[in-house]
């Protein structure tokens, strides 16, 4: 009697976060699972020896209305983060083609704005793109 167990992941394929924003991880593929565990790590890793706290840490895949979800919350931006899952009763693999950005504004802290007067102000962060609003 031989047995042999398959999985597979496809998706999502790339998905955008907002820093300190709950975001869903809705994982698709053959033996998608309650209890599989996702997270992400820096584009470019050679695998999944850690998670990331600052990208939304490792996180437990679970039944919620219906949907297989694993819920993330990032406090740092990054571009081009790559899957990391481990499937229940399987190693944790590296998926560098299921991809995440997560954008985030650090500039301006502050601006100090006076009633009538027009004030032009400049935003820096990951992932600001023209067409932008504030």
């Amino acid at each position: 009697d031989v047995r042999a167990e398959a999985f597979a992941l496809h998706g999502p394929v790339l998905t955008t976060a907002v820093v300190f924003t709950a975001e869903r991880l809705l994982p698709s593929g053959y033996g998608v699972a309650a209890g599989d565990r996702a997270y992400w790590v820096p584009a470019g890793s050679l695998g999944c020896d850690e998670s990331f706290e600052q990208y939304g840490g490792e996180a437990a895949v679970a039944l919620v209305d219906g949907l297989l979800v694993a819920n993330h919350t990032a406090s740092s931006a990054a571009l081009g983060l790559e899957l990391c899952y481990k499937f229940e009763g399987d190693d944790v693999h590296l998926y560098p083609a299921l991809a995440r950005n997560v954008l985030g504004v650090s500039t301006p802290g502050s601006v100090l704005a006076v009633v009538g007067v027009a004030e032009a102000v400049t935003f820096a962060g990951v992932g600001l793109a023209a067409g932008d609003q504030a």
